[in-house]
C-alpha cells in the first residue's frame, strides 16, 4: 500500500469530508505532486507546421488530452494559411467545441477521433475539400455536423460508432462517394444525400438503427455496395432511376422495411440483398417499382425475390393513366381469381386513402408464370399519383 492510501485510510474516520479533501490536496502539493488541471485551449496549445514548400500550414495541439473548452484556430499563422488539421490533431481532446478558419482544405485521419466533449462541428464556412479516415469516429455526444459546397471526399470509417443523436445533411456537398462504414455502428437518425452521388460503400451505414428512413431519388446513385445498410431499422426507402445494381446483403436484415419504391428499371442484384427484411411488419410487405413496370424485374431469380413477402412479390405502377383508367400489377406465379385492394395517394408522405371503387381485373399476360393485371378504376376515382398494394384474397 503506497502513502496516500496509508494516510487516507488513517485519517477518514476521523476527518470530515472537506477537512479530507483539502487535507489531500495540500498532501500532494507536500510530496511534490500538482494536481492535472485542465485549461482552456489557446493558440498557444498548438503546434503549426509549414507544409507544401513553406507555403501553407498544418494545425495540431501539443498535448491533446490537455485541453478543454472551446478553441479557435486561426486562419493564418506567420502571414501563411492554415489548410489543414493534422492526423490525430486533437485525438482523445475534451474539447467542447472548435471554431475551425475559412482556409481549411484538409481534415487528417483520426483527427477528431474520441473527442467525447464535442457536440457539433460546423465546416460550412470552410473551403474543405476532403475528410480523412476515423475523424470524427467515437464521438459519443457529437449531433450535428455541417458541410461545405466543396467537399468531395470522405474516408472509411469518418463517423464511425459516433453515440450523438447524428443528423448529417450532405446536400449542398460534392461528393460522389459515401465510402466504407462511414457511418457504421453510428447513432445516425437522419441523412440528406447530395445529388452528385454516385456510389454507397461497403458497410456504410451497417447497424445504424436510429435510421428510419432513406430517400435516394434525387441522386444519380449507381451502385450500392455489400452490406451498405445491413441491420438498419428502415421502414422506407426510395431508389432513384439511375440506380444498376445492389450488391449482397446490402439491406440483409432490415426488420422494418415496409416500402421499397424503384423509380427506375429493375437494378442487377448480388445474394439475397433483401434477406430477412421486413420480418416485423404485420401481414409482410408489398415493394413498388413506381414508374412504368419494367420487364428486367420479372427476370429476378427466386433467390433474389423478396422472400419476406407474403406468397408474391408485387410490383405496381403509381402514376395513375387517366385515359385507360389503368393501373398495372404484376405478379409472379400466382392464379388470376384474386382480389385486390388498394389505397390512393397525392404524394409519397400524404394520407393514404381506400379505394373501393375496383371495376375489373383483367389478365393480359401469364406467360412464364408471369401474370401481368390491369385493374380498371371506377372513373370517379381517377387520379394522378401514387398506388399502393394493401391486401390479396383468393376468390371462391
Amino acid at each position: 500500500m503506497n502513502i496516500l492510501k496509508q494516510i487516507h485510510y488513517t485519517c477518514s474516520p476521523i476527518f470530515s469530508p472537506i477537512f479530507r479533501i483539502s487535507f489531500t490536496i495540500s498532501l500532494i502539493s507536500f510530496l511534490g505532486f500538482s494536481p492535472a488541471v485542465l485549461s482552456a485551449a489557446t493558440v498557444d496549445d498548438l503546434n503549426f507546421t509549414a507544409i507544401n514548400n513553406d507555403t501553407e500550414y498544418s494545425v495540431s495541439a501539443k498535448d491533446p488530452a490537455s485541453i478543454a473548452g472551446t478553441l479557435i484556430i486561426p486562419a493564418t499563422h506567420n502571414g501563411k494559411p492554415v489548410t489543414q488539421i493534422a492526423d490525430r490533431a486533437f485525438y482523445y481532446s475534451p474539447l467542447t467545441s472548435i471554431s475551425l478558419p475559412i482556409t481549411l482544405t484538409s481534415i487528417g485521419t483520426q483527427a477528431f477521433s474520441d473527442c467525447n466533449s464535442l457536440t457539433s462541428i460546423d465546416l460550412s464556412q470552410t473551403v474543405l475539400k476532403s475528410i480523412g479516415d476515423h475523424a470524427f469516429s467515437y464521438c459519443n455526444l457529437l449531433a450535428s455536423v455541417t458541410f461545405p459546397k466543396t467537399l468531395t471526399s470522405i474516408g472509411q470509417d469518418t463517423f464511425y460508432a459516433c453515440g450523438g443523436s447524428l443528423s448529417i445533411d450532405l446536400s449542398q456537398t460534392a461528393l460522389t462517394e459515401i465510402g466504407g462504414s462511414v457511418f457504421a455502428d453510428s447513432n445516425l437518425v437522419s441523412i440528406t444525400f447530395p445529388k452528385t452521388l454516385k456510389t454507397i460503400g461497403r458497410s456504410a451505414f451497417y447497424h445504424c438503427q436510429g435510421l428510419t428512413s432513406v430517400d435516394l431519388s434525387g441522386t444519380a446513385l449507381t451502385h450500392i455496395l455489400l452490406n451498405a445498410f445491413e441491420k438498419c431499422k428502415m421502414a422506407s426507402i426510395i431508389f432513384p432511376e439511375t440506380l444498376t445494381s445492389i450488391d449482397e446483403r446490402a439491406f440483409y436484415a432490415n426488420v422494418n422495411l415496409a416500402s421499397v419504391t424503384f423509380l427506375g428499371s429493375a437494378p442487377t442484384l448480388g445474394s439475397e440483398p433483401f434477406e430477412y427484411a421486413g420480418s416485423n411488419v404485420p401481414g409482410g410487405t408489398v415493394f413498388k417499382a413506381y414508374i412504368d413496370y419494367q420487364a428486367g424485374f420479372s427476370g429476378w431469380g427466386n433467390s433474389n425475390q423478396f422472400k419476406f413477402v407474403t406468397k408474391e412479390s408485387i410490383w405496381t405502377r403509381c402514376h395513375y393513366n387517366p385515359s385507360s383508367k389503368a393501373l398495372k400489377i404484376v405478379t409472379k406465379n400466382e392464379p388470376t381469381n384474386r382480389t385486390f385492394t388498394l389505397q390512393q395517394s397525392d404524394s409519397l408522405n400524404g394520407t393514404w386513402a381506400d379505394l373501393s371503387f375496383l371495376e375489373y381485373i383483367q389478365v393480359t399476360d401469364s406467360t412464364s408464370g408471369t401474370v401481368t393485371r390491369t385493374v380498371t378504376l371506377d372513373p370517379a376515382t381517377k387520379k394522378t399519383g401514387f398506388y399502393r398494394l394493401i391486401s390479396i384474397s383468393t376468390n371462391p
